[in-house]
């Protein structure tokens, strides 16, 4: 098709239609570029789909064709502002995708390594617990064995108290029965050395 058989006027329709058609074309530029702006100044497309735009620049793009193949100017015009309008706004799309990809794939890899370290703080707590669990049973275990050994002790004392007591019990009686013995043998002592003595008397008393 020669881009020269191409007339700004449609001869197809009434001269009133083709003033139409241009009020279109200048309403169709008007439009886009207020988001063409919005899109430049915030840099992001969330409000748009990526088929949306898509499907959107591949079917004006059809439509240029079909400008071009029956001689249409401003359906032209029309269509490759809105393809030219899709294009600007896709490769904003196109760089926030990949941005959401690539910060998507950073936090996987941060949630990895968020549960390692998670892992790693459990096994730590585990090992603090575990090492202050058994801190606490060896302090038990100890103070155990030193109330053992005091009870052991306090018997142990007990027990020499009372073989010092029973030892001077026995002592005691021991001396109570050595004293009983030397106050009997005294006595007897006396007896017979008073006996002895009236003997003695009697004796002289018959001499006499």
């Amino acid at each position: 098709m020669n881009f020269e058989d191409i007339d700004l006027i449609d001869h197809n329709v009434s001269h009133t239609m083709n003033i139409f058609l241009f009020i279109a074309n200048i309403i169709n530029l008007l439009y886009n570029i207020p988001q063409i702006i919005t899109t430049y100044k915030r840099k992001s497309t969330k409000d748009f789909s990526a088929w949306f735009l898509f499907l959107r620049f591949v079917g004006n793009f059809i439509w240029i064709a079909y400008a071009i193949e029956v001689n249409s100017l401003q359906m032209l015009i029309n269509n490759i502002v809105t393809v030219l309008a899709s294009a600007f706004i896709g490769y904003y799309k196109i760089i926030e995708l990949y941005l959401e990809y690539k910060n998507k794939k950073y936090l996987i890899v941060n949630d990895d390594e968020n549960i390692l370290n998670n892992l790693d703080l459990d096994i730590n707590k585990n090992n603090i617990i575990t090492s202050t669990n058994e801190r606490l049973e060896k302090t038990e275990r100890l103070e155990k064995t030193e109330r053992l050994e005091k009870t052991e002790r306090l018997e142990k004392t007990e027990r020499l108290e009372k073989n010092e007591r029973l030892e001077k019990t026995e002592r005691l009686e021991k001396n109570e029965r050595l004293e009983k013995t030397n106050r009997l043998e005294r006595t007897e002592i006396a007896e017979t050395d008073f006996i002895e003595i009236d003997l003695t008397t009697d004796t002289s008393k018959l001499i006499n």
